[in-house]
């Protein structure tokens, strides 16, 4: 059911030359950073005004709140009908970000039907503020994001165990091709169980713009250009091994604590499915870790199993690595400041690097 505008063709070929979304958008980095700084401004009346946009899109919403969100307008709305839900409206109307939100449906009905705690997700076609667009109408699942339990590191860890169990799950879901989801594979069979990646090879996706983001980090000064050449070579030495990862498994592909729920003690949600992709299981552990401190690495690498196993864990970190790079570029695009008191988020090119040097 394509949008108005959407060219299926077109978004997987944008989707192929990407390795990340948010560090390989083709808009001004003036347009990301003024997205970044909306994120964080409080304004008057924004409930009210909240409540209003649902209501034109949607009818029939008591209340809405708006909730933050990169390249959509995102709300906790409810209903006397429908209850609590989240609504999603991509910014500007796009057709690539409304392309965007069929594909994350479609995954994330995939991953529900096998258990795995996605949320369902309608997709309503609506004339939003006067422009046809497809809209996210998500179940709201219960529990508090694991972002927000950071202070507690007992819970947090059990957590992340359970998480890599999910995962574990999740991947046991299998695909054809590499790397993001195919939208022409989903409009040609509407409803079918199998996604498809836009790579024909896993190399073709991990090697997508690396040379860019060690560019990127050079002229940022966060690398050298002895590190450049480095790790050049660490990926030019691994991509042998990366062939042979040739059973494509249905990745998350952006497990923050942001996208985690939990409640009671357990994994109640794993939300925003729109970065997911086909590829090696490990990539979806080593991105799991670059979210959290070097002190929690243990604990991901002992429940995923790797302990012992240096031919794995080696490949591990230098998926840590390539997506530590892709989220140097990001922060940079984005203008996002480190955390006072907390080493740069820069810095996990320089754990891998030390891992990889052992």
């Amino acid at each position: 059911m394509p949008a108005p505008g959407s060219d299926a063709a077109s978004f997987d070929a944008i989707r192929k030359g990407m390795f990340a979304l948010k560090s390989d958008i083709d808009w001004p980095d003036q347009t990301l950073q003024a997205l970044a700084r909306s994120r964080k401004q409080e304004e008057d009346g924004c409930e009210e005004r909240a409540a209003e946009r649902v209501g034109e899109a949607f009818g029939g919403w008591r209340s809405a709140t708006r909730l933050s969100g990169t390249f959509h307008e995102v709300y906790l709305a409810s209903s006397q009908a429908r209850g609590e839900h989240v609504v999603r409206v991509a910014l500007g109307h796009s057709a690539f970000f409304n392309d965007l939100m069929r594909i994350e449906a479609a995954v994330a009905s995939v991953a529900r039907a096998r258990g795995i705690p996605a949320p369902r997700i309608s997709l309503v076609e609506t004339q939003e503020l006067g422009e046809p667009c497809w809209c996210h109408v998500v179940e709201h699942l219960p529990g508090v994001r694991l972002s927000d339990m950071d202070d507690d590191e007992d819970a947090t860890r059990a957590l992340l165990r359970q998480l890599v169990r999910w995962l574990c799950k999740l991947h046991a879901i299998g695909g054809d091709g590499f790397g993001p989801v195919s939208l022409v594979a989903i409009d040609g069979s509407p409803g079918r169980s199998t996604l498809t990646g836009v790579h024909r090879t896993w190399p073709g996706f991990v090697l997508t713009r690396l040379e860019a983001h060690v560019a990127a980090c050079l002229d940022m000064a966060i690398i050298d250009p002895a590190e450049r050449e480095q790790i050049l070579s660490l990926f030019a030495e691994a991509e042998a091994e990366l062939v042979l990862r040739d059973r494509p498994a249905l990745l998350h592909g952006d497990l923050g604590g942001h996208n985690v729920l939990a409640a009671d003690g357990r994994i109640s949600g794993m939300i925003d499915w729109e970065d997911s992709l086909l590829g090696d299981p490990l990539f979806d552990f080593a991105d799991l870790a670059t979210f959290h401190p070097r002190r929690r690495h243990d604990t991901i690498l002992t429940a995923c199993g790797l302990a012992g196993r240096e031919a794995e864990l080696r490949l591990f970190w230098i998926y840590y690595l390539r997506i530590a790079l892709a989220k140097t570029v990001h922060r940079q695009r984005f203008g996002y400041p480190d955390r006072p008191g907390h080493e740069p988020a820069s810095g996990r090119i320089q754990i891998a690097l030390g891992q990889l040097a052992r």
